[in-house]
Parts: C-alpha cells; sequence; structure tokens
C-alpha cells in the first residue's frame, strides 16, 4: 500500500467544498445586496431624500465590515486544474510514471545480505550443496532489481562463475575425445585380432597366409594410428582453428556473461541515479519559480487591494459629505452609488481570482511535495543498490582471476602426452610390420631377379645350342616375370600404405615433439629406429646372394667357354672336309670327347 501511495501523485481533496461554496455565496450575496440596496437608494434618492437619507448613512458601517469580512473570509476551496500529468509537464520530468511506479514498487535492496552471499561464494572452500542451493535461491532477489530490459540475469550469470570453479577439469577435458573411446576400444581388438590371426599363420608355416594376415595387421594398426592422432587433434584444437578445447569456450562465455549482466546493471543504476537528481533539480527549480510567481502575484494583489480600499474609503467618506452636505445632490450620489457597486463587484472579483491564485499554489505545492517524496524514495532506493554493485564487482573481478585455466591446461597436457604415448606405440608398431613385409618383398624380388637373369641366359644359350630345353626356360622365364609384378605391386601398396602412416604422423608431429620436450625424453622416429635393423638384414642377404651370384657366373663362364670350344671345332671340322672333297689329304675329325 505504501508503495503505491509512493509511486502515483494523489490530487488533493478538499472536503469543506460545498460548506466553503456556500459560505462565499453567502457572502456574496450579502455584499451583492448591500451594494444594490445602496444604488437604489441613491436612484430613488430624489423621491426619498427625507426617507431614505437617514438608513442610508447607516449602512456605511455594515457596507464596510461585509467587505472587510468577505476579504476576510472568503476562500477557493476547489480544484485548479492541476493533474499528475500536468505536474511532470510543468517540472519538465524526464523519468515516466511507469518508470517510476516500477522503481517505487520494487521491495527494498537487501544490501548487506547480497554483499554476504557474494563474500560466502567467493571463498577459497566449496560451499555444501544444501548451503550453496540456499545461497543461490537467496540471490535471485537480484533478478527483481534489474530492468525488463535485461537480457542476462545476473544472479545466474554470478553463479555460474561459482559452479564453474569446481568443475571436474579432468572429467570435461575427457568428455571432449569420449565419443573416440568406442572406436579405440574396438580398434584395439581389431588389432589384437590381427595379430593373433598374424601369430597363428607364422604358426603353420604357410606363406600366403602369413603375407595375407600381415597386410590385415598393417591395415588393422593404420586404423588404429589415424584415430590416435584425431584424438591428439581434438585435444588441441588443430581441426577448425578451434580452441584447445570447449572446456576454455565455457571459460570464457562465464566471464563474458558475468562482465556483460554486471556492466548492464551498473549502467541502468547509474543512468537511473542520474535521471532522478535530473528530475529532482527540475522539480525544485519549477517549485522556486511557482513560488517566486504566487509572490510576485500576491505582492500585485496587495497593493491592488490597499489602493481598492483607499478608493473605497474615500467614497465612504465622499458618501457621508453627501449625505451631509449634498442631499440636494441626488444624481452625483446615485453616480457614486454606481462607482462603488462597480467598485465592490472589482474588489469582490479580485479576492476570488486572489483566492483561486492561493489553492492553486497549494494545490501545486501538496502535488510538488509527493513527487519529490518519490523522487527522493527512489533515489533512496538506488543508493542502496551501490554497496551490492561494488561488492559485485569485487565478486566478478575476484572469481575471474580463479577461473582455473592453468589447471585445464596442465590436464590436457597430460592427456596430451597420454595420448602420444598411445600414438607413438601404436606407429611404431606399424612401422616395423610394414618395414619388415617390405624387407621380406625385396629380398622375394631380388631373388626373382636373379632367377631370371639366370633363366635368360640359359634361355639365350639353348637358342645357341638347340637345346630341347628352350620352350621349358621360355614358359620359366614368363613365370618369373608375372611373380616380380606381383611381388611389385605388393610393395607398391605397402609403399602407400606408409606414406598415410607418415603423413598422419606429419599432420601431427608438431604435438609429438612439443610433448617429447615437455616431458625431457628424447625423440627417436620410429623410421630412424628401425632403418639400422633394414641396414642390418639388407647386408646379410646381399652378402649371402653373392655367394649365389658367383657360383651362377662361373656356371655361364664355363658354359659360354664350352660353347666357344665347340664352335672353333665344327669350324675346323668344316675346313677338314672341304679340304678332303678337294683331294688334298684324308681328314681327321676331332673327338668331340676332348671337349669338356
Amino acid at each position: 500500500m505504501k508503495a503505491q501511495t509512493i509511486g502515483s501523485i494523489v490530487p488533493p481533496s478538499y472536503p469543506r467544498r460545498q460548506e466553503q461554496e456556500l459560505e462565499n455565496r453567502k457572502l456574496s450575496t450579502t455584499l451583492s445586496e448591500l451594494v444594490e440596496n445602496a444604488t437604489t437608494v441613491a436612484e430613488n434618492y430624489l423621491s426619498y431624500t427625507e426617507g431614505r437619507l437617514p438608513p442610508l448613512e447607516v449602512q456605511i458601517a455594515p457596507l464596510t465590515a461585509a467587505l472587510n469580512n468577505y476579504l476576510n473570509s472568503y476562500r477557493h476551496e476547489q480544484p485548479c486544474d492541476w493533474t499528475e500529468d500536468k505536474i511532470l509537464n510543468r517540472c519538465k520530468q524526464q523519468v515516466t510514471k511507469d518508470k517510476i511506479n516500477e522503481l517505487a514498487q520494487r521491495t527494498p535492496m537487501d544490501a548487506n545480505g547480497i554483499i554476504g552471499i557474494l563474500k560466502a561464494l567467493s571463498g577459497k572452500d566449496e560451499i555444501p550443496r544444501g548451503r550453496y542451493l540456499l545461497l543461490r535461491d537467496n540471490l535471485e532477489v537480484l533478478k527483481l532489481h534489474q530492468g525488463r530490459d535485461a537480457i542476462l540475469s545476473l544472479p545466474k550469470t554470478l553463479t555460474n562463475l561459482y559452479d564453474i570453479q569446481h568443475t571436474d577439469i579432468t572429467a570435461s577435458v575427457r568428455a571432449e575425445i569420449a565419443e573416440t573411446d568406442p572406436i579405440k576400444n574396438r580398434l584395439i581388438a581389431q588389432v589384437n585380432e590381427a595379430l593373433a590371426a598374424f601369430n597363428a599363420a607364422n604358426t603353420t608355416g604357410d606363406v600366403v597366409e602369413v603375407e595375407r594376415t600381415h597386410r590385415h595387421l598393417i591395415a588393422a594398426r593404420y586404423e588404429y594410428l589415424v584415430l590416435c592422432a584425431k584424438r591428439i587433434r581434438l585435444l588441441n584444437g588443430a581441426a577448425n582453428n578451434a580452441e584447445v578445447c570447449s572446456f576454455s569456450n565455457e571459460l570464457k562465455q562465464a566471464q563474458d556473461d558475468a562482465e556483460d549482466a554486471l556492466k548492464q546493471f551498473k549502467e541502468e543504476q547509474e543512468a537511473l541515479k542520474a535521471a532522478f537528481n535530473a528530475d529532482l533539480e527540475l522539480s525544485n527549480k519549477a517549485r522556486r519559480e511557482e513560488e517566486a510567481k504566487s509572490a510576485a502575484s500576491a505582492s500585485e494583489y496587495a497593493s491592488k487591494q490597499k489602493q481598492m480600499s483607499t478608493e473605497l474609503d474615500t467614497i465612504m467618506k465622499l458618501q457621508r459629505d453627501v449625505i451631509d452636505e449634498l442631499r440636494r445632490k441626488a444624481l452625483e450620489l446615485r453616480d457614486l452609488m454606481n462607482k462603488q457597486r462597480d467598485l465592490t463587484k472589482a474588489a469582490t472579483a479580485a479576492k476570488r481570482a486572489e483566492e483561486q491564485r492561493i489553492t492553486s499554489l497549494q494545490e501545486f505545492l501538496n502535488m510538488h511535495g509527493q513527487h519529490c517524496q518519490r523522487l527522493q524514495h527512489c533515489l533512496a532506493y538506488l543508493n542502496s543498490c551501490k554497496p551490492v554493485i561494488e561488492e559485485t564487482e569485487r565478486y566478478v573481478a575476484d572469481m575471474v582471476k580463479k577461473l582455473p585455466r592453468n589447471r585445464m591446461e596442465e590436464v590436457v597436457k597430460e592427456i596430451t602426452t597420454e595420448e602420444v604415448n598411445s600414438f607413438m606405440d601404436a606407429y611404431k608398431v606399424f612401422v616395423f610390420f610394414c618395414g619388415e613385409l617390405a624387407i621380406k618383398k625385396s629380398h622375394r624380388l631380388d631373388t626373382l631377379e636373379r632367377q631370371a637373369r639366370l633363366t635368360k641366359h640359359n634361355q639365350d644359350s639353348a637358342m645357341d645350342s638347340l637345346d630341347p630345353n628352350l620352350e621349358n626356360y621360355r614358359v620359366e622365364l614368363t613365370e618369373l616375370m608375372e611373380q616380380m609384378k606381383a611381388v611389385e605391386g605388393v610393395l607398391n601398396a605397402l609403399n602407400a600404405t606408409q606414406d598415410a602412416g607418415e603423413q598422419v604422423f606429419e599432420n601431427i608431429e608438431d604435438v609429438v615433439r612439443d610433448t617429447f620436450k615437455r616431458t625431457n625424453e628424447t625423440f627417436v622416429h620410429p623410421l630412424q629406429e628401425f632403418g639400422h635393423q633394414l641396414v642390418d638384414k639388407r647386408t646379410r642377404f646381399v652378402m649371402r646372394s653373392m655367394k649365389y651370384v658367383e657360383n651362377e657366373e662361373r656356371e655361364v663362364a664355363q658354359k659360354k667357354g664350352t660353347l666357344e670350344q665347340m664352335k672353333t671345332m665344327l669350324l675346323q671340322n668344316n675346313e677338314y672336309l672341304a679340304k678332303a672333297i678337294a683331294g688334298e689329304h684324308t681328314p681327321t675329325l676331332i673327338d668331340s670327347s676332348l671337349v669338356k
């Protein structure tokens, strides 16, 4: 009820309005009758000179008393058209009635209670859940003191700062990559199955099955490798140039919301306070102007009343003189009575205007006082909000400093280290398995090439010596070439797989090297580590192959020597036969058994 009284201006009431109007009519009637009677007597003076002059002289004193009574008792007890809108327009108020009513109806600000809640929330220790919920509900009272156009809820943004202080950062960060955990488990199971199949194939000794399971194992490890790289990129924001993780976005959003809500609340309070101070100053200025205007009118009325009183006294004196000395001047007396009537009417009209002015001033002062009272009430409310704003600013600044950014970075680094170690283990196994199969296929290709060279030589030798195994050599050479193409296809596929794995590593190489540098571990690339074993195995294979190559070259040289020797003997036999035919001598053929 009090808030409604302060929120709107109540026009003054006039409980004696009817009684005062009745009294005013009586005064006016009495004065009018006296004036009219006096005028009538003056007009009828010629007829009633002897009979009416004595009564006329007697009426001078009652007339004076009646006029004085009128001037002293007449009051204007009725509205003078002052309304709340006219008061606001006259005072040139900036704040609207609706805004004043809204602030006047708000409950008083419990500054001490809100400051206590903010201090409790900004403490070092975590508050029990039940007490925290009670404090959060009590802090909701701040929402009633926000403007209707407030976008963000100030209590909610303040409690969000407390909530994020006690969030499990490790769980939040791990949740970023939790969606890939089922895929990771499935790929690990897939790698284990492929490894078991590969070991089983090695036990059976089936070369084709070993090669097939080996390639399957490499493909499974490659998929697992790609997933590990994806998890690292999710943690470090490599995709789409995002933040380190979405939890940092939550920290930034909580800070921005709290600062924006506080800024809007503070600016609204300051703007309202400035507007109410300005309106109060304008109201006081309007009051001073109205009081000055009323004082000028009162001075003018006093001067006018004094002048009319003087004139009326003069007229009454002249009236006595006329009664005493100019009984014969009836016409002059009548004129004086008419002037007396006019002046009486003017005096009563001036009195009515003056009383109306006084009532209008009182009405203005009454409504002006109510308006100033509610302005002061609103200013008191705004002043009570100031400690809350200051404490809220300190709370937001303190809680922003306590945001767990460093702890979040440490958790991200720890999880990144785990993921990098898992990735490097998978990548090392992937490189070694690809390399081992590539070495086997390279050795196989070298062996096939050596066999192809030997078969090609045997084919060429068979063509020269008309060996019946020529067709067998051709078929064998064709089979060897097909096997070489198949082995080269496997090597090309392995090289492509290794390149894809290396590309996956290069995408996260910076993160991997930074992790090794941060943990003071020496980084050795799996390709570099496998290279030493590759050189040793290749050297042993080459040394072992050289023995076969030397034996093959020795056999080839012996076959070439035998062919040359047979060609020479054939030429010699042809010469002997030619000479025998010519009769020069008896031919003696060389024994072919002498040729080894």
